[in-house]
């Protein structure tokens, strides 16, 4: 499997569970004035911790 699909499938994977990469969307969040687009959703650290740790090995 090359990178490219590993990455893919990890972003699906994150997706799925209502997370995504702050390295993608960063400069969309970094405005001169607030834009406010959120929706609260509450994350278990349980479910977060093996994305956060894949996401080291990528």
């Amino acid at each position: 499997m090359t990178y490219e699909e590993r990455l893919d499938g990890y972003y699906d994977r994150l997706k799925s569970r209502n997370l995504g990469p702050l390295w993608n969307s960063i400069g969309s969040i970094m405005t001169q004035e607030p834009k406010p687009r959120v929706i609260p959703y509450l994350w278990k650290w349980d479910e977060v911790k093996k994305f956060v740790m894949e996401s080291g090995n990528l």
